[in-house]
C-alpha cells in the first residue's frame, strides 16, 4: 500500500505473512527542501516462526538528493538487529536512470 505526493513525498507500507514466515514494512520519503527529501524505513522480518530469537528488525534514515533528471544521490545510516546483536553503518547510494 502506498500514497504518493508529488509536492510533499510518499509513504508506503507492506505486509507479509506466509508459510513459516511473517514481516512488515513502514517507510517513506518527506521534501524538505526543492530536491532534497529525508529517507525514513522500518522493517521487522521472522523468517521462521518455529523458531524463537530470529527475528530481523533494520531502521534506516537519511538523506536523498535529486542531482539532475536522471541522477539521485543518498546518505543513510542503518540499524539492523539480529537476536539482540545491533550493527549501525553508513551507506552512500547512486541511482541513474537511463
Amino acid at each position: 500500500i502506498g500514497l504518493k505526493n508529488k509536492t510533499y513525498g510518499n509513504l508506503f507500507g507492506e505486509y507479509l505473512y506466509g508459510t513459516g514466515i511473517s514481516g512488515y514494512s513502514v517507510g517513506g520519503f518527506y521534501t524538505v527542501i526543492p530536491d532534497v527529501s529525508i529517507v525514513a524505513r522500518l522493517d521487522n522480518f521472522d523468517p521462521d516462526r518455529s523458531k524463537s530469537n530470529d527475528q530481523i528488525d533494520r531502521m534506516i534514515y537519511g538523506l536523498s538528493y535529486d542531482w539532475g533528471k536522471n541522477v539521485k544521490l543518498a546518505v543513510d545510516i542503518q540499524d539492523k538487529t539480529i537476536s539482540g546483536s545491533t550493527e549501525k553503518v553508513l551507506f552512500a547510494h547512486t541511482m541513474v536512470k537511463y
